[in-house]
């Protein structure tokens, strides 16, 4: 067992050389009982200011406000859009037509609206019901650069004053192409008209964001396809 003996030896001999310094650090390697560590101190500022990440990385887009309404109150532009003709869904730009249902839940605030798809069962139930309304998405942008999506009702003939304000929705989202607005509804005269600002705003950037991804996420948990959906079974009692 030579080499036993001689390992001991070293280990020994190690220990026996060790300086009152060496052995400080030693202890120093110990890990600190939890039960006896102090805790940071709150006002030392030095410890508090965190490194600027190396790496930002961009946020996707998951969700974002659609309303038949614009922002309150905010100057806002809006994507040109051309809508198609009817029947003809790939003739619109930078649009698109659906059909729109809305349900105000009990304890909300405001009705909240859905998007049935075409030729399934539930979009006729609600349709002998006149629970559906034709409507075309477009996109918006506020002055801060909060993206929305508009929900542009369309004038369908039943109701004068339905179709006054449908109208004229459709009238201020076409002037917002151009222009920055504040939309202001005028409920004395069945219709929007708009502010303008003081000061010259730039144009918006339309190329920083995708269309249809916007779309897409405006649709999130949006879509009914059929009648055992939530707010398709309390609006029929089903």
């Amino acid at each position: 067992m030579p080499e036993e003996n001689s390992f001991k030896s070293t280990a020994s001999d190690e220990f026996r050389n060790q300086t009152p310094a060496d052995a400080q650090n030693t202890a120093n390697d110990t890990p600190a009982d939890p039960k006896t560590a102090k805790s940071p101190d709150p006002h030392d500022l030095d410890t508090l200011w965190a490194p600027v990440p190396l790496v930002q990385t961009r946020t996707q887009i998951l969700t974002i406000r659609a309303s038949t309404r614009p922002p309150k109150d905010k100057f806002i532009r809006v994507l040109p859009f051309e809508m198609g003709e009817t029947g003809d869904v790939h003739g619109y730009v930078n649009c698109r037509p659906v059909y729109l249902f809305g349900y105000q839940f009990e304890g909300d605030l405001s009705e909240k609206t859905f998007y049935v798809r075409p030729n399934t069962e539930v979009a006729a139930m609600l349709t002998e019901r006149d629970r559906l309304k034709n409507a075309i998405l477009v996109l918006g942008v506020a002055r801060h650069g909060s993206h929305f999506v508009w929900e542009l009702k369309l004038p369908n003939g039943s109701n004068e004053s339905g179709d006054k304000w449908a109208q004229s929705r459709i009238d201020i989202a076409k002037t917002a192409e151009t222009k920055w607005i504040k939309p202001v509804a005028k409920m004395s005269a069945g219709g929007y008209d708009y502010d303008e600002p003081i000061a010259q705003y730039d144009d918006p950037d339309w190329s920083l964001i995708a269309f249809d991804e916007m779309i897409k996420a405006a649709c999130n948990d949006r879509v009914i396809e059929s009648s055992d959906h939530e707010a398709v079974v309390e609006a029929l009692g089903l």
